[in-house]
């Protein structure tokens, strides 16, 4: 089992990469859902690649990348995945990291930006997901 911190460690460390459709390494660049992908790898997890989905993939192909390598969170609080709304559905994910008064510090795959960065979300939640071989977050 990783420890969730060592995976916060490395979801932190990804802040700055390069965002590429498909990525999943810091050093070709992350989407939103090789944020998570690439820290748990990089933290130990051995996992392997995740099927292919269109650039703007629908919330169920979301699902089912996310359920390939994780299990849907009763608690979103205990989560390591958030799937929020994103035009249209819950199409994006961010990782929460830590709770603070005005919001949730999380980290995501900011096309925009062209940037992984960090961000604060309120709960707006969709889905929670805890990764398999991860233990679980840290409640506030």
């Amino acid at each position: 089992m990783i420890d969730w911190q060592a995976y916060a460690d490395q979801v932190v460390g990804l802040v700055g990469c390069n965002v590429t459709h498909a990525g999943r390494s810091a050093a070709s660049g992350v989407d939103c859902v090789g944020v998570p992908h690439a820290a748990a790898v990089a933290a130990g997890l051995p996992l392997g690649p995740i099927r292919l989905y269109g650039s703007q993939p629908t919330e169920a192909e979301l699902w089912s990348g996310l359920a390939e390598f994780c299990d849907v969170a009763e608690d979103p609080d205990t989560a390591h995945i958030w799937q929020v709304p994103f035009i249209g559905g819950a199409r994006h994910v961010v990782v929460p990291l830590q709770e603070l008064v005005n919001g949730t510090l999380c980290v995501h795959a900011w096309s925009n930006r062209g940037k992984v960065v960090e961000s604060l979300f309120r709960r707006h939640t969709a889905h929670g997901w805890h990764i398999r071989g991860i233990a679980w977050r840290p409640q506030a």
